[in-house]
């Protein structure tokens, strides 16, 4: 493989302003406000130099740069209801509307951008070739031992300063509606209860088109053509075993002959939407009677919907993003970091916390606490990597094994913090000593594995829960006033 070093420099700019007007008559409080954004990006004229090696296979590129790249313009609306059943106001009913575009971000920008690296290739690498060695027998590679180009990313051999990606001219920001209905209440003695109920909607979902070439055309000309179904055909099954031994025998489809792929993609709106509802409950007591406590609970369904015109390449995909009524996972990968086989969706999850003061009157009095809090494991989208050169086609796939994102999961998590504390006063100044101990049962759930079965290493913990730790802490005050 012969590869050129990606550099760019790209911009973005954010403008918003947000007004919100709070009306009252009797028992019912309206919220009204309106945001408006302007989100644009820009790319900066910069250049790649040709690989030293395979200056003809390689040559670089000079590349102008792009003044506007994105804009999105979005005026977007919230309302918010409360009423009091009584004038008490113990119990509140709540009701809120808003939607919101979402955020811009750098890869949107530098998706047009040929000088920057390809994101899901060799990390720093813009362009890559890579062929079949003809080695002469020395076991020592020369240029003129390149044989036959079996794939390539973001370079076309044929023609300088091609660059194949393309961003849809009606390309604008997906949309999120959510709804809020929920109740408050007073129970008495410092207690306060609520439910509420969430739905959300998310349209114009982000995705990347392939855009392909047909052979039987001619020369490449463009940047191709956005990909369908007819492009496909099956390529292999992946036969094998889960780790807890159930088989699979998944299909992997690749372009048909006469198709050709060169590394590049279309920047759009699909029509798939991604839907949420979720219940959550919550109990707080203020500090009264020498107690306080406080706790959640969430249960919650987040889910795609996909028409099946959506779906052009059939072999599954590791996060799902194209199986109707499959689960929707966020990827860490996609945030940066050490964290690469995380995949964030937990269905349920709880917190409890509470404080005792021991002999709240006496002067040796002190305080215990504990935290619990739970969740279920996230998922492990247990996946092969193909690579194109397999298939012929020249798109690495990592293909998922199981049929769906969401059957087989990490530990679910429960873990208990605690904490005792002392504070001792003289004058004005105060000293608090404390004793916290994390991970109080030693519980050691598995929080990520390796989700690729190819490697030696597949299904290898990778990360576990920290193990049980204790703190000791001394806090110093100064200048307090004295309280009885």
């Amino acid at each position: 493989m012969a590869t050129v070093g990606g550099h760019n420099e790209d911009d973005r700019s954010i403008t918003a302003f947000y007004a919100q007007d709070t009306l009252t008559r009797d028992r019912l409080t309206v919220i009204l406000g309106v945001r408006a954004d302007w989100q644009r990006g820009s790319n900066r004229p910069a250049s790649l130099l040709s690989n030293s090696l395979f200056p003809t296979l390689l040559p670089g590129l000079t590349f102008g740069g792009l003044q506007t790249v994105v804009s999105w313009r979005s005026i977007t609306p919230k309302l918010g209801l409360v009423h009091a059943l009584d004038a008490t106001r113990a119990t509140l009913l709540k009701a809120s509307y808003r939607q919101f575009p979402d955020e811009l971000s750098l890869t949107d920008v530098q998706h047009t951008n040929p000088t920057r690296y390809q994101p899901g290739g060799i990390i720093g690498v813009a362009q890559s070739a890579t062929f079949i060695w003809l080695d002469n027998g020395d076991f020592r590679f020369s240029p003129n031992e390149v044989g036959p180009v079996v794939a390539t990313s973001a370079i076309d051999p044929t023609r300088p300063n091609f660059f194949p990606n393309l961003t849809d001219p009606d390309f604008h920001s997906p949309r999120t509606d959510e709804l809020i209905a929920g109740i408050d209440r007073e129970l008495g003695r410092g207690v306060v209860a609520s439910v509420d109920v969430t739905w959300h909607r998310t349209t114009s979902v982000k995705q990347l088109e392939r855009l392909v070439f047909d052979d039987a055309a001619g020369p490449h000309v463009g940047v191709g053509r956005p990909h369908t179904t007819a492009d496909y055909v099956l390529a292999e099954r992946l036969t094998g075993a889960l780790p807890d031994d159930t088989s699979y025998s998944v299909p992997v489809y690749r372009l048909r002959p006469g198709v050709t792929w060169l590394g590049g993609t279309e920047l759009t709106n699909g029509n798939r939407q991604q839907r949420y509802l979720g219940w959550t409950g919550t109990v707080r007591k203020r500090f009264s009677d020498s107690w306080m406590a406080r706790g959640w609970v969430n249960v919650n369904r987040w889910t795609w919907r996909v028409p099946a015109s959506q779906s052009i390449d059939p072999t599954p995909t590791i996060t799902g993003d194209f199986d109707d009524g499959g689960v929707v996972v966020q990827d860490t990968a996609a945030f940066g970091g050490i964290k690469t086989s995380v995949f964030i969706n937990g269905q349920w999850s709880f917190d409890a916390a509470g404080l005792y003061r021991i002999a709240a009157s006496r002067p040796w009095s002190f305080d215990v606490s504990a935290d619990v809090y739970g969740r279920q494991g996230y998922p492990i989208p247990y996946f092969r990597t193909v690579t194109g050169l397999e298939t012929g086609d020249g798109v690495d796939r990592q293909v998922r094994l199981s049929s769906s994102v969401g059957d087989y999961r990490n530990d679910n998590v429960v873990n208990v913090n605690s904490r005792i504390e002392k504070t001792i006063r003289a004058g004005g100044q105060s000293i608090a000593l404390s004793l916290d101990v994390f991970n109080l049962f030693n519980r050691s759930s598995v929080l990520e594995r390796e989700h690729e079965l190819n490697l030696p290493v597949g299904d290898h913990v990778i990360e576990v829960i920290n193990p049980r730790a204790v703190r000791l802490g001394a806090r110093v005050r100064w200048g307090e006033t004295s309280t009885p």
